[in-house]
């Protein structure tokens, strides 16, 4: 994986890596210097990069294991109240979830719930509270709501 930088937009780029990927993504959000090597830490295999690893990968023990037995991807980072956050979607038997993690140094890793039902995606955690509760953007992929985006809200971060 590789950066592109540019005044419009960051992209990751799959070039020549040891990790299997099928497709990658353009994002669009304020990026600071630091979020440059935290996007690294968790996408991975920069060879500028010390990790001789993925960052976050499918979990070998748990409840996660279950419900990461497929694999996990698309994080999405928000620094909250000192620590960063972290979003992603778990693939299982068991279809997807969406799984929350968090770290203070990108080197340690703590998931600590999954955060909705089966067949949700593309969640993220707003960066500060709204009326001292938790916000969180996600996509229900359903026959209900095909494609739209809900907003939740918890006084709790893992329960919503």
């Amino acid at each position: 994986m590789y950066l592109i930088r540019s005044p419009q937009r960051t992209m990751l780029l799959s070039q020549n890596t040891e990790i299997n990927t099928s497709c990658c993504f353009a994002h669009t959000c304020s990026v600071e210097e630091a979020f440059l090597d935290m996007l690294k830490a968790v996408m991975v295999f920069n060879s500028r990069w010390p990790a001789k690893k993925p960052f976050l990968i499918p979990s070998d023990e748990g409840i996660f294991k279950e419900y990461e037995e497929f694999g996990v991807e698309d994080p999405r980072i928000t620094f909250l109240e000192g620590e960063y956050l972290i979003t992603y979607n778990a693939y299982s038997r068991n279809g997807v979830r969406i799984g929350l993690a968090k770290t203070k140094d990108f080197r340690t890793l703590k998931r600590f719930s999954l955060i909705t039902e089966a067949d949700y995606r593309n969640a993220v955690i707003f960066p500060e509270k709204f009326n001292g509760l938790y916000a969180r953007l996600d996509r229900p992929h359903s026959e209900i709501s095909p494609w739209s985006v809900w907003i939740s809200y918890s006084p709790y971060l893992p329960y919503y």
